[in-house]
């Protein structure tokens, strides 16, 4: 399989992939170079149930998105969207509401994950009780944030409860 990657400026260099993943410059090319997978998750910040647009983090501001891809920001309309135009099936869902305190949307991730799609939940977990709600709701990853977690021990817990690869930790310092 042949790739065409784009660098700086307008040189190009082919890449010869393996089956298995392993890629190797072309031989026209004089150095190598590393090629990194990544998987992209596009976000879903959940507001009042529909999918909001940021302000610079100041909620209030936060309005429902207006996309050409899309007529509505309810988030299976949004979600939707995105497989169809990019075949992506795993979401981040920001749940603004669960983080400042709200009771999870949980209709909105049950009717995600009935739709086939992969979610990592951000919603405030504070617990091992609030991760093990989205895990029984069938949410693949859960965020468990600094900012959210009363403590170092309640991540353990949350560890713990729903184990380690089910469980993102989200590390927010501010300089």
């Amino acid at each position: 399989m042949r790739t065409e990657y784009k660098g700086r400026g307008t040189a190009s260099r082919s890449i010869l992939c393996s089956p298995a993943g392993a890629a190797r410059p072309a031989a026209a090319v004089e150095r190598p170079f590393t090629v990194l997978c990544m998987v992209i998750y596009p976000v879903l910040d959940i507001q009042h149930g529909l999918v909001v647009r940021g302000a610079g983090g100041e909620r209030s501001l936060y309005r429902p998105i207006e996309s050409p891809l899309v007529s509505s920001p309810e988030p299976l309309c949004v979600a939707r969207a995105f497989r169809e135009h990019f075949g992506l099936e795993r979401l981040y869902v920001a749940d603004l509401d669960a983080l400042g305190g709200a009771p999870p949307a949980e209709h909105v991730f049950s009717a995600l994950r009935e739709d086939g799609f992969r979610l990592l939940v951000d919603a405030g977990v504070r617990s091992a009780r609030d991760a093990l709600v989205l895990a029984d709701l069938g949410v693949d990853e859960v965020v468990a944030a600094l900012e959210t977690l009363p403590s170092p021990a309640a991540l353990g817990e949350v560890v713990a409860a729903i184990g380690p690869a089910r469980t993102v930790f989200s590390l927010d310092l501010r300089a």
